[in-house]
């Protein structure tokens, strides 16, 4: 197992950043990839020179059997007598909150609380046990969503500090193994063995009939991957010094580029010098933001005109508004009451994190499961926040209710109800809370015989 530590060892040595006498803040759920990467670090300390400690989150998923993680890594922290730190989250109250799922909640919080551990105790690098198989995994949901396959990075950067990942190219089975040989013990998670998320049905059914076809096949990806990452890098370092001749002017808050001059760089390098500006914007979100190819592609549309005024709306509270020749990527104002805007068919209109489209329904042949669907028979339509005495009548209620009770019995924080968008007809009658309620006579995700289509996005 030495020639495991050395393999280990060399991958660490070739990366960018050095962990010789650095402070080194090790990621640990209690899970056999976890518990490897521990046991490992504790064994290359010597030779590499760094002090360590471990970090656990619990979810709060699993009741007893999940503290009982906690308590697994905190003896483990004990035996090799270094620091230990852990938190835990109710997971499921925060989805509530959030109205979120449950693995993108999870990994907030615990990468929240593992940048407040690291700012307060000065840690400089945090490990994490992402292993060749994981990066394979990553590889193919990449693809699956349309994106060119990279998988994971070995290291980026995390907040102001760094996130490396040093068993990239290590398989999960030479890390059990690692384990068994020298009996140390680990916790095992049943959810990983479901398949219900779409990693672990990659992980148990696409993978095993992958290695029938070729066995060889996670040194030949991992080969492909890393020229994937190795062209990424270029053309990222080429968008950089594409940015540097359009910009007007960056700073924390707001980025302003000069449209004429975008307008003279190949599509490619446009798109990824339209992710550097959003990167600069959300640098310090503490949420994983991420974007839709629609809107990067509504993004990428407006900055090739000149004419008029347009204003694309993002993610948490940030907007990109062209102004004929000049784009600014900059914090939105907090929409104003009152605020509304129509929808015409077959027109794709964004307000705030949302996409609407109206169509008609004999148009619509597939429903995806990131949209929303809402058949109706009116196309006189418009967009607009709430306003006092709104109400909504929907199916199985005797009576309307308010819009102001209902975002309370709906636990939606009060800093988003006023922004929330509200689809009401020429009547002003309300039709449509996207992704909480609508109307009797509305039906969300099925077809029927009426005429028109409301699709919703939420970026």
């Amino acid at each position: 197992m030495n020639s495991l530590i050395h393999k280990i060892q060399h991958h660490i040595l070739t990366m960018q950043t050095s962990v010789q006498n650095k402070k080194i803040l090790v990621a640990c759920s209690g899970g056999v990839d976890s518990v490897a990467l521990v046991h490992l670090v504790d064994a290359m300390q010597r030779q590499l020179h760094y002090q360590y400690g471990i970090i656990h989150v619990d979810h709060m998923l699993r009741g007893q059997q999940s503290f009982e993680d906690l308590q697994f890594v905190r003896r483990l922290s004990e035996n090799y007598n270094v620091p230990f730190y852990s938190e835990r989250i109710d997971i499921p109250k925060l989805v509530v909150q959030h109205r979120d799922n449950v693995q993108q909640r999870c990994r907030i919080e615990r990468y929240q609380f593992f940048q407040q551990v690291m700012e307060q105790e000065e840690y400089d690098i945090l490990l994490t046990a992402h292993h060749l198989d994981d990066h394979i995994e990553t590889a193919m949901m990449q693809m699956l969503r349309g994106q060119k396959p990279i998988g994971i990075l070995n290291e980026r950067p995390f907040h102001t500090k760094c996130l490396m990942r040093p068993l990239l190219s290590i398989r999960k089975q030479e890390l059990l193994a690692y384990l068994q040989t020298h009996r140390y013990s680990y916790r095992h998670d049943p959810s990983n063995d479901k398949d219900d998320y779409v990693r672990n049905a990659i992980r148990q059914h696409v993978l095993p009939q992958l290695a029938k076809v070729e066995p060889n096949y996670p040194k030949l990806m991992a080969y492909s991957l890393e020229g994937n990452q190795q062209d990424e890098q270029a053309l990222n370092e080429a968008a950089k010094a594409c940015l540097e001749h359009i910009q007007i002017e960056i700073s924390k808050d707001r980025q302003i580029i000069d449209c004429n001059a975008f307008q003279k760089e190949a599509s490619a390098l446009q798109r990824r010098v339209i992710l550097i500006l959003l990167n600069y914007l959300y640098s310090n979100q503490n949420e994983e933001i991420t974007y839709s190819k629609r809107l990067l592609n509504r993004i990428q549309a407006e900055l090739n005109r000149i004419a008029g005024e347009q204003v694309v709306h993002l993610p948490n509270g940030y907007q990109v508004r062209r102004s004929y020749n000049r784009a600014y990527f900059e914090k939105r104002e907090c929409l104003k009451q009152g605020t509304e805007l129509s929808l015409s068919l077959n027109e794709i209109v964004q307000w705030e994190s949302y996409t609407f489209q109206l169509c008609f329904q004999k148009d619509i042949q597939t429903f995806e499961n990131s949209k929303q669907y809402y058949s109706l028979s009116d196309a006189n339509l418009r967009i607009r926040t709430r306003r006092e005495g709104d109400r909504l009548h929907w199916e199985g209620m005797e009576r309307p209710k308010k819009l102001a009770r209902l975002f309370i019995d709906e636990k939606i924080a009060k800093q988003k109800r006023d922004d929330w968008p509200i689809i009401v007809n020429e009547r002003d009658e309300v039709l449509v809370v996207p992704y909480l309620r609508c109307r009797y006579d509305v039906r969300l995700n099925e077809s029927d015989e009426q005429t028109y289509m409301l699709i919703v996005e939420r970026n």
